[in-house]
């Protein structure tokens, strides 16, 4: 199946025109960043880093996001929709 082109996107292609083995790569540079993000938040809690210190709300955020992000290209590998296609 040839993916779709879109020129009215910057690079021409949008997230469905990602195969499933781009989006194993992906996900598989992923793994270490969220689980690095992991250990940090849980670090800086046992350190006693309070909710509302800007660098705690910046890793929790960072946290957040990258395992929203290996999330939807871990579904992508496996059947080539992301979450919003699931429903």
């Amino acid at each position: 199946m040839t993916p779709v082109r879109r020129p009215d996107t910057v690079a021409g292609m949008i997230a469905d025109d990602l195969t499933r083995s781009q989006c194993r790569a992906l996900k598989n540079k992923l793994e270490p960043m969220a689980s690095y993000l992991h250990r940090l938040r849980v670090r800086m809690q046992r350190r006693g880093f309070p909710a509302d210190d800007p660098l705690m709300q910046l890793v929790n955020k960072a946290s957040q996001s990258v395992h929203e992000l290996h999330g939807e290209v871990f579904c992508r590998a496996m059947d080539g929709k992301g979450f919003k296609m699931r429903d």
